[in-house]
Formats: C-alpha cells, structure tokens, sequence
C-alpha cells in the first residue's frame, strides 16, 4: 500500500503515526529499526519534540515516504 506524505521532505506526527500503524508496527519495533529509543517515537508521534531531519530521512526510506 502506498502512502502519500503531505509535507515534501517531513513526516509530520500524523503521518508516522498513520503509516506506521498501517504497517502494523508498534512504536517499539519502529524505534529498534530507526536506532532510537522507545520515548523518541513517542514523543514524535504526540508532538512533544520534532523528527530530527536526519531521523526523517531514515523514516523516508524505512517506510517508503518522500525524503
């Protein structure tokens, strides 16, 4: 399934969330497969802190969004 991101270069906390979810990962197995931590998707993901752009771009190509 294809997704389209609505921001050209960043995931916004809607889109991780929605893609991964869709891809029916938890936030745990998405922060092992980025190098993070647990707290990282989930601040990300509830818009505590921004997806730093280098993590972006690993998201980009992990989950097939633009980067």
């Amino acid at each position: 399934m294809e997704f389209k991101i609505k921001s050209s270069s960043r995931f916004t906390r809607a889109d991780l969330k929605r893609v991964r979810e869709a891809r029916g990962w938890t936030r745990k197995e998405l922060a092992e497969a980025l190098g993070v931590s647990y707290a990282s998707v989930v601040h990300w993901e509830n818009g505590i802190q921004r997806i730093p752009a280098e993590r972006d771009a690993a998201l980009g190509a992990l989950l097939g969004g633009k980067t």
